[in-house]
Formats: C-alpha cells, sequence, structure tokens
C-alpha cells in the first residue's frame, strides 16, 4: 500500500483514490433522490459510483488485501441505494442506441 502513495504505482494510487469517493458521492446522491428535478443528476453521480467500487476492488487485489463482511455489507447497502437509478442508466443508453 506505501507503494501506491510513494509514486511506484500510479494505477493502485488511482484505485485508492477513486476508493476513497464512494462515501461522499453517495452522501452527495441521497439528498438528490428526494426531488423529481434531480433526477439526471442522481444518474450521473450513481454512475460515477460504479467505477468507485470497482476500483476498490481493484486496488484490494493490487495491494494483496481480502475484504471482510462489513465491506460486502457496505457494497450491498450501496448497490440497494443506486441500483433504482442504475436500471435507469441503462435504459436511457438503450434508448440512444437504437
Amino acid at each position: 500500500m506505501s507503494a501506491a502513495w510513494q509514486g511506484k504505482d500510479a494505477a493502485g494510487a488511482i484505485c485508492l483514490i477513486l476508493s476513497g469517493w464512494i462515501n461522499p458521492l453517495v452522501l452527495l446522491y441521497l439528498p438528490f433522490c428526494v426531488w423529481a428535478s434531480f433526477l439526471r443528476i442522481c444518474r450521473i453521480l450513481a454512475a460515477a459510483i460504479m467505477p468507485c467500487i470497482a476500483a476498490t476492488w481493484a486496488f484490494f487485489f493490487k495491494a494483496t488485501m481480502f475484504p471482510l463482511i462489513g465491506h460486502f455489507t457496505w457494497i450491498a447497502g450501496i448497490l440497494l441505494i443506486v441500483s433504482p437509478k442504475g436500471e435507469a442508466i441503462v435504459q436511457d443508453w438503450r434508448i440512444a442506441n437504437s
């Protein structure tokens, strides 16, 4: 993990930075979900959260760390919060590409 901070592993450092943005993005996502007028912002935030989750797993792999049950419940909670918007993102993408 220290190699990522010392600049020796740029990919690990990027994954570490992105994984740190999950909680702020979810906290920013929650108030915007209340009002329908912010639907576009909710979708953008939901789309931004997904690569951060993938970056967390990539960092765990690079750092040879294994997440415990708390991580999996944390990710499951985030996915439950974000999943309705995720479905809408896929539908919008299908409409745009058809």
